[in-house]
């Protein structure tokens, strides 16, 4: 509950820390094994995954985090002259 209260009052600070965390955990994955064994600097195919992991990431979370926002209601008053 503390959780889905401190996104829907901090979406931006939630949308900040949730692209970089996604984006650098997709490369973690699929480019780490490879930095760890040392191997050369030529890409792989699996390099060539991360940027549609990248980019759909950050569109998929804004939509997420604004999907679950309220929509504030804000009343008129009718001023009669």
């Amino acid at each position: 509950m503390q959780i889905k209260t401190f996104i829907q009052r901090r979406s931006v600070v939630a949308y900040i820390g949730l692209v970089p965390l996604i984006s650098y955990g997709s490369f973690l994955l699929v480019a780490g094994p490879n930095l760890l064994h040392g191997s050369s600097g030529q890409p792989g195919t699996g390099e060539y995954v991360l940027f549609p992991i990248t980019v759909l990431s950050v569109c998929l979370v804004g939509l997420a985090l604004t999907a679950r926002q309220p929509v504030p209601v804000q009343e008129t008053k009718a001023v009669i002259e």
